[in-house]
């Protein structure tokens, strides 16, 4: 998951944390939004029996002066959930998709996101094969 959010001068600040398949191997430095947002889609990878990666992004504008809690963003990611999917063809477009119509761009939300600098950054065993 990675927030970003203006501070008073007007310049993004990003939060961030993640885990593997191995799980944490530190304390959530977004803690309480983190933990939040990874009940939502746990819920949902349960219920339908799947496993998959996730990215949460969230942009968090000047504008949102009532901050009500983690429960917003849980209860975001379960609505999202429950809503038809856009399947898009690769993970560029669906980040493309995703950030549509907010202020950070792609390439600040992949500089503060370690799981999609791995995703992007990540060879596959035919990159190790002769002939192509």
């Amino acid at each position: 998951m990675v927030e970003a959010w203006f501070d008073t001068n007007g310049t993004i600040v990003f939060g961030s944390d993640y885990e593997d398949a191995r799980g944490l191997s530190h304390y959530p430095a977004i803690a309480g939004a983190y933990f939040a947002a990874r009940l939502g889609v746990t819920e949902y990878l349960k219920r339908t029996n799947q496993l998959a990666s996730v990215l949460v992004f969230r942009e968090i504008q000047p504008e949102y002066v009532l901050p009500v809690g983690v429960w917003q963003i849980r209860e975001g990611i379960r609505m999202a959930l429950r809503s038809k999917p856009v399947i898009l063809p690769n993970l560029e477009s669906s980040m493309s998709n995703g950030i549509k119509g907010g202020s950070v761009s792609l390439t600040e939300w992949a500089r503060n996101s370690r799981i999609l600098k791995e995703r992007i950054q990540q060879r596959r065993i035919s990159d190790f094969c002769l002939g192509q």
